[in-house]
């Protein structure tokens, strides 16, 4: 911006002059130097460009100090017939320091110029004044066109920005709010609820000012028939006492940047030729596509809560949140909050803005209680009125919230056992296990160790950025024959350990853990299953199938086929003769 900006402001100086005095006057811009406005036989050439270049004009936009010019006569102006009446006073227009322009006060008669030479010292005073007056109102346009110019650019941003913002003051005043808000809080809709939901966020907002801090709150009402829900984010503006940016966004949004999407599918996570769990991959396929609760039962690393998310990604609400709580994981005395949430002071220590509790984060979609069988009980009733209300009771809150959630259970205690010890509701269990699946253990499934081997192989490559081509087969043997009770977890955290210590593109048997070496030894542990019609088979067939696994566990310490110097070895260690072991080894070929 510079002074051809402020044409009519100029004219408005000029006139103004021509009034009082009875002298001609002009203002000339620097950048690019056109005359901008004048009186008289200015006036006729204002917009007009002159030759500047030995002008005395020109003369003071590059001296930047005032000039009187008493006789021109030695430079010819052609805006005059008469140069012998023709002097003029120069003044120069500067801010910031630099000539944004020139003032120019001159006389083109005898009686003009009698008039200028004898008040020449108080004209330029006036000059200096007027000059300072167009200054400043050059800065204060400038300023102005920079506020304009900064707000069209947060106006850009709020709208830009994809949840809803507010510029909110103490008193309530709304300086500033996009298009987002407006939907989102019903300015247009429904002024009532705009004006309910007002004042809400100014408490809140007052409440930030005053501590300086950022807050979090919920905002619920109804409108249109329809219940909405939203978060509320406070953020006092920085070195501004007075005024706060307010976030807004629907709950969902929440949903979603906390919960973890469930991206799980079929057949991937489910490794299995086993046909107790191609049976269970049928019945998920099915319960998967209603929201009746299920209850998922089997020992600890047998991959509930795969099975858990492999149900939620086949059904209706995979494309909503899956939220986990280990009952197990969190102490009791923080479980009820972690589960129903709480209100802002509800209790010595609460977060300001309330809690929101995982009920309500899974609202719409799936919420997985891993370990329930750890819940205490009291906690239990609580969830069993969920369970038959669909509804929660947020601590220190004097309203129910309504919530849409699929609840997947999961557990690996015989909770029959713990309802006839008094440790579980059984109202609660028949509430849960309106459908129940059995998840077998590893040692159940043994032909699917090789599977899982090559996934974990496939997985922990990209992981681990190796290039593990598979796995001994005499280590895979040693592997199948091993009781597993971690059953796939433990499986999965055996292979990782291999691969991170293994040199070569084979995984090799002297890298499996020593605690899996040293539980594989001599007879199975009380984790290992029956062999089948194990009752009926006498004492000297057990022995015997003993003695051979043993054998073959020390076979596959040479790749499952030993040198005669490393079956020396191996008799050696087991207080055998070479003929015992050829003796016991007979058969081994048929098994």
């Amino acid at each position: 911006m510079d002074l051809l900006d402020l044409k009519a402001f100029l004219d408005d100086v000029v006139d103004s002059f021509a009034a009082v005095l009875d002298l001609e006057l002009t203002i000339i811009n620097t950048d690019p130097m056109l005359r901008i406005s004048g009186t008289g036989r200015f006036r006729g050439r204002a917009d007009e460009e002159d030759n500047w270049e030995r002008s005395y004009t020109l003369q003071v936009m590059q001296s930047g100090e005032p000039l009187a010019v008493r006789d021109t006569t030695s430079r010819p102006f052609s805006v005059t017939d008469e140069p012998i009446y023709y002097s003029i006073l120069l003044y120069p227009i500067i801010l910031g320091g630099g000539v944004e322009g020139v003032i120019v006060v001159a006389s083109f008669t005898a009686r003009q110029q009698k008039i200028l030479l004898e008040k020449e010292e108080s004209l330029l005073g006036y000059l200096e004044k007027t000059a300072d007056l167009i200054s400043a109102k050059l800065e204060q346009e400038r300023l102005l066109h920079l506020v304009r110019t900064r707000n069209a650019q947060l106006s850009g941003v709020f709208e830009a920005v994809k949840g809803g913002m507010l510029l909110c003051s103490r008193d309530g005043e709304v300086l500033q709010i996009n298009k987002r808000a407006r939907r989102l809080l019903c300015v247009d809709q429904d002024r009532a609820v705009y004006g309910r939901c007002l004042e809400e966020i100014v408490a809140v907002v007052g409440q930030a000012l005053r501590n300086q801090t950022v807050m979090e709150k919920e905002l619920t009402f109804r409108q249109g028939g329809r219940r909405h829900h939203l978060t509320l984010t406070v953020r006092p503006v920085p070195d501004d006492a007075e005024d706060a940016l307010c976030i807004v966004n629907p709950f969902s949004a929440l949903q979603d940047t906390i919960i973890q999407h469930d991206t799980v599918s079929f057949p991937f996570d489910l490794v299995t030729r086993n046909p107790q769990m191609l049976a269970l991959k049928d019945q998920i396929q099915t319960v998967s596509q209603n929201s009746s609760n299920i209850l998922l039962l089997g020992e600890s690393g047998t991959g509930k809560e795969v099975i858990a998310r492999t149900i939620h990604a086949s059904g209706p609400r995979r494309s909503r949140p899956f939220v986990t709580v280990n009952c197990a994981a969190i102490p009791e005395t923080l479980l009820e909050s972690e589960l129903f949430g709480y209100e802002e002071g509800a209790f010595t220590g609460a977060k300001r803005g309330g809690r929101i509790g995982k009920f309500m984060l899974a609202d719409t979609g799936t919420l997985f209680l891993d370990e329930i069988g750890d819940m205490p009980l009291y906690l239990q009733a609580k969830v069993l009125r969920v369970l038959t209300d669909r509804q929660i009771d947020r601590i220190g809150s004097s309203h129910l919230v309504s919530v849409d959630v699929h609840i997947i259970a999961a557990t690996n205690k015989n909770l029959e056992q713990l309802i006839v010890r008094g440790e579980f509701r059984e109202d609660l269990y028949y509430r849960l296990s309106v459908i129940t699946l059995r998840i077998p253990p590893l040692r159940e499934r043994r032909e699917d160790i090789p599977l899982l081997i090559d996934y974990f192989i496939e997985k922990y490559n990209q992981k681990l950025d190796r290039n593990i081509t598979g796995i001994e087969a005499g280590a895979q043997r040693f592997l199948q024959q091993y009781g597993w009770p971690g059953n796939v977890r433990e499986l999965e955290n055996c292979i990782e350990y291999m691969m991170n210590f293994e040199h070569s593109q084979t995984l090799s048997f002297e890298n499996i853990p020593q605690r899996i070496q040293r539980g594989n030894r001599g007879a199975p542990g009380p984790s290992a299953p029956a062999a089948p019609g194990e009752e009926d088979r006498t004492l000297k067939e057990i022995v015997r199938d003993c003695e051979l696994r043993v054998l073959t566990q020390m076979n596959a310490r040479y790749n499952g086929c030993p040198t005669l110097k490393q079956i020396r070895e191996i008799c050696s260690r087991l207080g055998i003769s070479v003929a015992s072991y050829y003796r016991k080894m007979e058969g081994a070929g048929d098994r």
